[in-house]
């Protein structure tokens, strides 16, 4: 996964008059989507938190064109209530600028059962899982490469083990760990606890499912780029 920073220059004084006004046009352009952090069961409904655009409006959207809206607060933080779904859904989290939306780079998937992962499926990148799992989190994989993720339960390297070979994992500073595998890795061991990879099926149209598999769940989803990915979630501990 590749994050891109953009870094603000400073035109010189001899810069022509316009450049300044082209850079501040660009600038403006620029918008901050929202970034789901946190979630929160309640009876019928799911209350979701994050950080936004100081002030900013933020939309949820789900199956059927159904939308809950809400407006972050002064410091950039928000939460919204959404109705549970009666099955598995992905959901699609934008940010709202008069009637421009623009939506966040990932889909919020909402399991309709209590045990069944919450998590932000990104393309090209690592599921962010919400709920709470295992050590590992989540195998993520579009038929040629597989990325293993997780949580450290404690300070320091997180030690995976996969075809049999130790790497030690220095965690970032929330905790989470990512793993580039083979692409014919079956078995990943994370704080002692072995997990068996299961093969998704191939070739299938769906833009969206979920089915059971060995220890787990297996989402398949059509990213916007019209590719298909897949991510194992394994049964929390």
């Amino acid at each position: 996964m590749v994050i891109g920073v953009v870094l603000a220059t400073t035109a010189a004084c001899t810069a022509p008059q316009s450049a300044p006004n082209s850079a501040a046009a660009e600038a403006s352009t620029w918008v901050m989507t929202p970034q789901v952090e946190s979630f929160e069961r309640r009876e019928g409904s799911l209350m979701l938190g994050g950080r936004a655009a100081p002030d900013g409006r933020v939309v949820v959207r789900g199956p059927g064109g159904i939308a809950y809206a809400t407006s972050a607060d002064a410091s950039g933080r928000f939460t919204v209530r959404i109705d549970a779904p009666r099955e598995a859904a992905l959901f699609m989290v934008e940010t709202q600028t008069g009637q421009d939306a623009t939506p966040a780079p990932y889909r919020l998937l909402v399991s309709a059962d209590i045990g069944g992962p919450i998590a932000l499926l990104t393309p090209g990148g690592p599921s962010l899982r919400l709920d709470q799992a295992g050590p590992l989190d989540v195998i993520d994989g579009d038929g040629r490469n597989l990325l293993a993720s997780g949580r450290a339960a404690a300070q320091g390297p997180t030690e995976v083990t996969t075809d049999g070979s130790p790497v030690e994992i220095q965690p970032n500073r929330d905790g989470r760990w990512v793993l580039p595998l083979a692409s014919g890795s079956r078995v990943v061991v994370v704080a002692d606890r072995a997990y068996s990879i299961p093969t998704p099926q191939t070739g299938i149209a769906a833009s969206f499912s979920v089915e059971r598999a060995p220890g787990g769940r297996i989402v398949s989803w059509n990213t916007p780029g019209g590719a298909v990915q897949h991510a194992w979630f394994p049964d929390s501990a």
